[in-house]
Formats: C-alpha cells, structure tokens, sequence
C-alpha cells in the first residue's frame, strides 16, 4: 500500500503546476489503463473457465454418452438404483459440474436421436 501512496504523492506534486485539464486528462488516462489490465484479465479468466468447461465436457461425454443412450433406447422399467449401478455410481459421488454436464449430455443425446428440438 506504501508503492500506491508514494506513487499517488509523487504524481499529484508532478502535475501541481498544471492546468486543471492536464491533471484531468492524466486521472482519466490512469482510470482508462486500469479498466484495460481489468478488462483483459476477465477475458483471460473466462476463456479459461470456458476452456474448462468445454474439457469437463467431453470427459463426461467419452464417459458416460454410451450407457445414457443405451438406456434411453431401452424398453425396461429400470430402478434408480439399477440406472446408477448400471452407470458406475454406486453411492452417489457426482460433483455438481458433473451433474450438470451430464444433464446436457442427456438433452444433446435425446435431441440427436429423437429429433426433438
């Protein structure tokens, strides 16, 4: 906090001499600078997330996209807990991510074949 302070001191002695535009036009630039490095760290940060996403996705997909469409297409009555052995969780160990790739898995796979829009 002292780097911010000595920074913020030598800047406001700096322009004590200009016209107030000048110090006006500098604030401003100083404020424009920083929401630029703000700005790209949120697109950083959220292609990252978007990246992830996307990776969690697909692991989720190569895991569990062939017994979710094998039940769909099956004509049995199947238990919950049947519909869980048969998918590999036994006691229910999901992460919340994982829930909700898998209910995308499932919409995409019923609209892939069923046609439903």
């Amino acid at each position: 906090m002292d780097t911010v302070m000595y920074y913020f001191y030598y800047l406001s002695s700096h322009f004590e001499s200009f016209s107030p535009v000048v110090r006006i036009t500098v604030f401003l630039t100083m404020v424009l600078g920083g929401v630029y490095i703000f700005s790209l760290l949120k697109i950083g940060a959220v292609a990252y997330k978007t990246q992830l996403d996307r990776h969690r996705y697909s692991k989720v997909k190569e895991k569990y996209e062939e017994p979710l469409s094998q039940l769909l297409q099956s004509k049995e009555d199947i238990s919950s807990t049947q519909v869980l052995s048969f998918l590999g969780l036994e006691n229910n160990e999901l992460k919340n991510w994982e829930k909700a790739c898998i209910t995308d898995l499932l919409v995409n796979i019923i609209r892939k074949e069923y046609g439903v829009q």
